[in-house]
């Protein structure tokens, strides 16, 4: 009997009385909101965009182009007639390369040439240029 006591004593002190700690709130939402409304290096995230839609214009190939940044990101929807799978894939990779060498504290690119993300980006794009 005075196991069984003891055991519901235990039982009852973990069950209802839980662990203690207090909860912790995530701030990291607001964290990334305000980092990324900050200019890097002297430029709004709609300028540094133009900045590389600027370079993406000079590869051969693509024949229009959208993007998107935010915070460190360079988010590129390309437009591309008569390439075949190899070509698209090498202009996709040059687009890549550019964002980063050209574009202002950009790290990572995320290049699509698939015609339903292309008109998000496209939608986007004029989103936030209005």
């Amino acid at each position: 009997m005075k196991k069984i006591a003891t055991m519901t004593g235990i039982f009852l002190l973990i069950f209802c009385g839980g662990c203690g700690a207090a909860p912790v709130q995530n701030h990291l939402q607001k964290a990334l909101t305000a980092e990324d409304r900050e200019m890097v290096g002297g430029k709004s995230q709609a300028e540094r965009a133009e900045e590389i839609k600027s370079f993406l214009g000079r590869i051969d190939g693509i024949t229009g182009s959208a993007v998107v940044v935010e915070g460190h990101t360079a988010i590129i929807g390309l437009r591309m007639e008569g390439a075949t799978q190899a070509q698209a894939q090498q202009i996709m990779a040059q687009a890549e390369a550019a964002a980063i060498a050209y574009g202002t504290g950009i790290e990572n690119v995320s290049v699509t040439v698939t015609e339903t993300i292309v008109s998000l980006i496209e939608a986007e794009e004029r989103e936030r240029m209005a």
